[in-house]
């Protein structure tokens, strides 16, 4: 759980920064950038969740 917390904090920060850069130059890479990095956050997450929930219910049984 401490590893999906660090990994969370980078994408927020990582995030955050590119929200900076996006304002500041107007460049879309950016935004395309940022999808890419939240959509894959996301994914992670899920995976860490179902991961989580399988070994409950491994435990469960």
């Amino acid at each position: 759980m401490l590893l999906l917390r660090a990994l969370g904090l980078l994408a927020l920060l990582f995030l955050g920064g590119l929200a900076v850069a996006w304002i500041v130059t107007r460049d879309p890479r950016y935004l395309r950038l940022a999808a890419r990095i939240a959509q894959t956050a996301l994914v992670v997450a899920v995976a860490f969740g179902l991961l989580y929930l399988f070994e409950r219910v491994l435990l469960f049984l």
